[in-house]
């Protein structure tokens, strides 16, 4: 995510294709440089409609498409000459950009799942809330509400930070564990989703959704 004033919001994955730990990475930001800047304005980035290029390849279906938005989007599951032009500025760079930047701190969202498997390597649930506060429900309707809670108090904001990065720690040792780390609070069991809050969200941690 690029704002007007330069500074970047990066998520995990970039700085590693094949990393299966992306999501669980948490965001960083930085500022970018004058020459991305620049390349990003000769390729008219802001102009999607010039970008809607990308050739359809019928037959195609169930394939993971990428996104550039601004003030509209473009979505393409194949290739389009402009579309991958503009993808391509932004690819070539992604791991110079998370390198580059930061970890966001402050507050961060927070999901509990009590779906999953129960022979995952368990971590004590480290935060005063209890987790059955954070659990929802299979199918939410992600539309009509939030479906994570927020937490704001930056002591216990760390704290989950700490156990995350635990937990890909763990796993890099080679550690036996799934698809987010399984937590306990001694009363709830549950598989943990949590994600750092960016700025322009709205109050269900939702970007405005382009036109």
């Amino acid at each position: 995510m690029l704002d007007g004033t330069c500074q970047y919001w990066i998520g995990g994955g970039w700085n590693d294709y094949a990393d299966p730990l992306a999501r669980d990475r948490g965001w960083r930001t930085g500022v970018a440089s004058t020459e991305l800047m620049t390349a990003l304005d000769q390729v008219a980035w802001s102009a999607l409609g010039e970008l809607a290029d990308c050739d359809p390849h019928p037959g195609l279906f169930d394939a993971g498409s990428r996104v550039i938005a601004a003030d509209g989007s473009i979505a393409c599951a194949s290739k389009g000459p402009k579309f991958d032009a503009l993808w391509g500025i932004i690819e070539t760079r992604g791991k110079q950009l998370w390198d580059a930047a930061t970890p966001v701190t402050g507050d961060i969202h927070v999901a509990a799942s009590q779906r999953g498997s129960t022979d995952a390597k368990l971590y004590t649930w480290p935060i005063a809330e209890p987790i059955a506060k954070f659990l929802v429900t299979p199918f939410v309707n992600f539309e009509a509400a939030s479906a994570s809670q927020l937490v704001s108090n930056p002591t216990e904001a760390a704290k989950l930070r700490a156990l995350l990065a635990q937990y890909i720690a763990d796993i890099d040792a080679g550690a036996h564990v799934y698809d987010g780390p399984r937590v306990s609070d001694g009363t709830t069991t549950a598989t943990l989703y949590a994600r750092d809050a960016l700025p322009y969200e709205d109050e269900h941690g939702w970007l405005p959704r382009p036109e």
